[in-house]
């Protein structure tokens, strides 16, 4: 029978209740202490930019754009046409997420002004001067038509047939007066705030075990709205489809997927009202990676990818599990070598929080620092500082939670390696377990696994 390589990584869990996100184990070699990057490991590298989902550009070339949970957007323009006498009138179709329907659309902003609609038209200042139009993206789905204005006009150039099924999108109609007084500084900058895509939640299907509901994998109609993090993480990892193509996410499917840990960390993230507001692209060129994006949307509930027996899973590092297993010196096949502290250029005490912020118009600001007392003490007086980005995260109690458990993480600095004999194969990423071996300077101490292969 081969030997097993269990526990590839392992990392001592201290009075935090929380565990260092240390290396990624190689087969059977010795472990890479990766403390120092915690926070690159932590910290997703997604393409959603500063001001890019707030841009009301047209762009052939951009990536499709997807929304999940609640964010405001300008959306991407995807057909302009102007019609009327003078061609006064300006036809504007946006397009605000794909893989819809969407739930629906919440405020529309105008400049950073809120407007209301009586019907497709604009209330208030400047009157009867932008008409509007939305579609939350069924598929498939009927297209946009232009607004009954006066006179009758309607845009040229756009028809029956131009549906965007999938798509959560909008026409709007500006209107131009001779002297320019409705429009005097030009065309201006909308914010569309949307309950983003309709996501399958397996809490809330009757068929998986455990769950209870109608929320049905096969039929869309049955999917439900949610800022989970993790269930957007899921979702992301079944993929993004549109009338049956795939337009987005990973696209795994659901056997290959560990889906039990994707629904332990929702449990955790509605525990600690923890949410996901997401703006993200597809790969194409200058989109973002979607490693990344699920790095990102798990970030928001305080775990990040893994790998289980194969499948795309999760580890958590926001709960303190119960130890399933206690280790001695009698269960390890070879040596154990383990590193005993973080480096001191790995250790902080102090995150700066960058995150989306309505306040700021759906853009990403820097929250203050969050700090521990006690570790800044450790250190001297001195403040080791790191700025970590949260880009789905719209919370600011939220920003700063997460930013104390990296902080503490970056401080549990026994991380390892150990061969283990075959009785204990059955040790999943995720799972905590005990070592208490004298010869090994362990006593009870209670380790997480972050994964493991076989030999």
């Amino acid at each position: 029978m081969p030997n097993v390589i269990a526990a590839a990584v392992v990392s001592a869990i201290g009075a935090t209740g929380t565990a260092a996100a240390v290396a990624t184990a190689l087969v059977n070699v010795a472990f890479y202490a990766a403390a120092d990057s915690l926070a690159s490991i932590l910290a997703p590298r997604t393409q959603a930019a500063e001001g890019r989902p707030t841009e009301w550009t047209p762009d052939p070339d951009a990536p499709g754009q997807f929304v999940y949970g609640r964010r405001g957007v300008a959306g991407t323009i995807v057909h302009r046409d102007t019609y009327g006498p003078d061609n006064r009138y300006q036809w504007i179709v946006s397009v605000y997420s794909g893989g819809g329907p969407i739930n629906a659309y919440g405020d529309f902003l105008l400049d950073g002004t809120p407007k209301t609609f009586t019907g497709e038209t604009m209330n208030g200042s400047p009157i009867n001067a932008l008409y509007r139009q939305t579609k939350l993206g069924a598929q498939p789905d009927t297209a946009l038509t232009g607004p009954s204005v006066s006179g009758g006009y309607t845009p040229t150039g756009w028809t029956s047939a131009h549906k965007l099924s999938g798509k959560a999108c909008s026409g709007i109609t500006l209107f131009q007066d001779g002297n320019f007084k409705r429009w005097p500084t030009g065309e201006p900058k909308p914010i569309q705030e949307l309950q983003g895509i309709l996501c399958y939640d397996p809490r809330l299907d009757s068929t998986y075990p455990g769950g209870s509901g109608s929320c049905d994998l096969g039929d869309r109609t049955t999917w439900v709205y949610t800022r989970n993090g993790a269930i957007h993480g899921l979702n992301w990892a079944l993929g993004v489809f549109e009338n049956g193509v795939q337009v987005g996410g990973i696209g795994a499917d659901f056997d290959h997927i560990d889906t039990d840990s994707f629904i332990a960390a929702a449990n955790i993230a509605d525990t600690n009202s923890w949410y996901s507001d997401v703006v993200c692209y597809s790969d194409a060129p200058s989109g973002d990676d979607k490693y990344e994006v699920l790095t990102g949307m798990l970030q928001t509930c305080g775990a990040r990818p893994g790998t289980k027996q194969g499948k795309i899973s999760c580890v958590n590092f926001a709960a303190n599990g119960s130890s399933v297993v206690t280790i001695t010196g009698e269960d390890v096949l070879a040596p154990f070598e383990y590193d005993g502290m973080a480096s001191r250029q790995g250790r902080i005490n102090t995150v700066i929080p960058r995150r989306v912020s309505e306040d700021h118009d759906w853009e990403n600001v820097d929250d203050a620092p969050v700090s521990s007392s006690t570790y800044v003490t450790e250190d001297g007086g001195a403040t080791r500082s790191r700025g970590i980005a949260y880009p789905y995260v719209t919370g600011t109690n939220q920003a700063a939670q997460l930013a104390r458990y990296d902080i503490a993480n970056s401080r549990e600095g026994i991380a390892g390696t150990i061969t283990l004999k075959p009785a204990l194969r059955d040790l999943d990423p995720g799972e905590c377990f005990t070592i208490n071996e004298a010869e090994f300077g362990m006593s009870s101490l209670k380790c997480l696994v972050l994964a493991r292969s076989y030999d």
